[in-house]
């Protein structure tokens, strides 16, 4: 059963195969020989592509070219072999898949592959053998185990009701039940409660392949039960050599106009699979491209260019965030967008946001995500070496491993091994998993992180309070108002563009060493045993404002490798930065101990030594006239003496205490 009539096109390839050519640039050619003003210039040599493989001779082109294995879908290569790697591992193999990604990269493609595989008389596979009666019936959309539907015609509870009694249909010996949920993000939320328990425990022989464009609109609770493998849009060359051998097999070439040539040539210009074949179509007797025509940039990569040279680039940066609505919290989304971005570097940096429940935590990295190319970024609900390394052991090096909660305290030890040794392994009966760095961790919590695990963890990690003020209650609240209007839907082209320009940006940035050439003045000089622990995420920091601002500095090689310098004006904005928040001081206390380390400043204004005992501050009334109680007093003094802001000592009997 079939109910989704969209065509998803991944393309299908066999060996590599070069094409013959004709290139014509605002003049004539003849056979090979280009013609660019013209003017005959020497022979080009062609970009070799891998041949794109015609299953059938059809009036609907991206059928002809659609894949029936999944070792002929074209590009997104690492992604399949992760994929490849899971399915083929029986037992251990997940139940419900989520293929995301731009329309036209292939999602339900692949999705009926893997169902076809599956359903294989030769056997659980990735080849499907296409002769068998089960793969035959797979083919003409008659198979009575494969059940695909368009969740954006039904979206409802009711709908979803229908997909409950679908997978619990039962299986004849060999053959597994496969559900292909197309755009699954176009159910509502009741819809997706409904199927929360069957995800999380599917049938014996149930496979659920998820295909959505827009996973974000995808309920958490659901997407944790998911194994997510993201689809990109195919890059420059990939594009050219499709151009190349799709052009060559169906016999277009001859030029008709030039400009036809723009809408292929974006790098990563948006263009997905399925668009650039309607594009060829469209143009027909385009000629094969060759491979040393100037990029041609997007009106995003124009846009993204002027922002990295930009020397204001943070003042632009926030502009862009008030343009989108992320409203308030200007220094933790600054802070988050240049983590984020750390990812690229050796040593990237990670942060926790703070709070109590509700307050937006979860929200505010979700913003900042946005602008992020979503390949970029990895979801999880927990941290296993064993869940991590079956996607693959290069699957999140240099990404963002982002953890909506930190709770349990394996998930804090597995996360500050990540972070020290950048890699996680474990040995099992089943076998080995790894999975290796560096990444950058996003996360939130609720917890006051006291335990020595979580202590450990922050001394890694940027630690951010989350702005649960009144004003800025007023700003979100406003902010929801103005959503509604009129006015904000008609911005909503302005709001794309942002988005593609800051996509473009990231995409821009080169991997490359940030290094000082001296000592530079870092305003840090705390001589406690913290600053060990604090003064390496300073660096990071430092050298993570240096890498956004690569297109602005002078490159040069450092051993091969292609490096920049650490200026004075980087840490000078990293201290502008966090210096109301961190202080260089006290960091890492939660607000309750930095208000009282304040209180107690308060207190020894009023005297002239620097001595206070337990009992005086106690009785030393707060600016509200209250006092405080005898446990939470002693509980963030001892928080403010672990950290060494306190040091506590004993004369005749009596314990006096003194700041650090």
């Amino acid at each position: 059963m079939r109910e989704s009539n969209d065509v998803e096109l991944g393309l299908a390839k066999s060996q590599p195969e070069v094409s013959g050519c004709q290139m014509v640039v605002n003049g004539k050619s003849d056979g090979c020989q280009p013609v660019v003003n013209g003017k005959s210039e020497q022979k080009i040599e062609l970009q070799k592509p891998v041949k794109i493989v015609k299953r059938s001779k059809t009036t609907d082109i991206c059928k002809s070219y659609r894949p029936h294995k999944l070792s002929e879908v074209y590009g997104n290569e690492s992604v399949l072999e992760t994929l490849k790697n899971d399915l083929n591992s029986g037992d251990e193999r997940s139940k419900v898949y989520l293929l995301s990604g731009k329309p036209g990269t292939g999602k339900t493609t692949i999705a009926r592959i893997l169902a076809s595989g599956l359903n294989c008389e030769s056997g659980d596979t990735t080849e499907p053998c296409l002769v068998c009666s089960s793969c035959k019936e797979a083919l003409k959309d008659k198979t009575f185990y494969i059940d695909e539907i368009n969740c954006a015609h039904a979206s409802n509870k009711d709908d979803a009701g229908k997909i409950l009694e679908s997978m619990a249909m039962t299986t004849i010996e060999g053959r597994n039940h496969c559900l292909i949920l197309d755009e699954f993000h176009q159910m509502t939320s009741a819809a997706q409660n409904v199927l929360l328990k069957p995800f999380e425990e599917p049938p014996q022989n149930t496979y659920v392949f998820v295909c959505s464009s827009e996973p974000d609109k995808i309920e958490t609770a659901m997407l944790t039960r998911m194994v997510e493998y993201k689809l990109v849009i195919p890059t420059r060359e990939e594009t050219i050599a499709i151009i190349q051998d799709v052009c060559s097999q169906e016999g277009w070439t001859h030029l008709e106009d030039t400009n036809n040539l723009d809408i292929f040539l974006h790098d990563n210009s948006g263009n997905s699979y399925r668009e650039i074949i309607l594009n060829i179509r469209k143009a027909k007797n385009t000629p094969v491209i060759v491979n040393n025509l100037p990029p041609v940039l997007s009106e995003a990569e124009i846009e993204a260019e002027k922002f990295g040279k930009n020397p204001d680039i943070f003042a632009d940066f926030l502009s862009d965030c008030e343009t989108l609505g992320l409203v308030g919290e200007d220094r933790n989304k600054l802070l988050l967008w240049i983590i984020a971005t750390s990812r690229k570097l050796e040593d990237p940096a990670g942060v926790i946001i703070q709070g109590t429940s509700g307050d937006g935590k979860t929200e505010l990295i979700k913003s900042i995500l946005k602008l992020i190319p979503e390949p970029e970024i990895i979801r999880k609900s927990g941290i296993s070496p064993k869940g991590l390394g079956n996607q693959g052991v290069d699957s999140l090096k240099n990404k963002i491993l982002f953890l909506e909660e930190l709770i349990g305290a394996d998930d804090v030890t597995q996360i500050k091994l990540f972070f020290s040794q950048k890699y996680l392994e474990s040995l099992t009966s089943n076998g080995s998993y790894r999975v290796e760095g560096p990444i950058t961790f996003l996360t939130t919590t609720t917890s006051l992180l006291e335990t020595d695990e979580e202590e450990e963890l922050k001394s890694r990690l940027f630690v951010l309070p989350v702005d649960s003020s009144g004003k800025q209650t007023k700003r979100i609240t406003d902010q929801q108002d103005i959503a509604d209007t009129t006015d904000w839907d008609d911005k909503q082209h302005e709001r794309d563009a942002i988005i593609q320009k800051h996509h473009a940006f990231q995409g821009s940035l080169k991997s490359l060493k940030v290094l000082k050439s001296s000592i530079l003045v870092t305003g840090y000089s705390d001589i406690r045993n913290r600053a060990r622990r604090d003064f390496p995420k300073l660096l990071q920091l430092y050298k993570a404002i240096a890498f956004i601002r690569q297109n602005q500095r002078k490159h040069f090689l450092s051993n091969g490798v292609d490096s920049i310098l650490l200026e004075q004006s980087d840490i000078d904005s990293g201290n502008d930065l966090i210096k109301d928040i961190f202080g260089f001081v006290d960091d890492d206390l939660l607000t309750p101990a930095r208000d009282l380390k304040k209180h107690i400043e308060k207190y020894l204004s009023t005297k002239a030594d620097k001595n206070f005992t337990f009992l005086e501050i106690q009785n030393f009334p707060k600016e509200n006239g209250e006092k405080y109680s005898h446990a939470t007093l002693k509980k963030y003094l001892d928080m403010l003496i672990k950290k060494e802001y306190v040091h506590r000592e004993r004369a005749m009997g009596v314990f006096y205490h003194r700041l650090g």
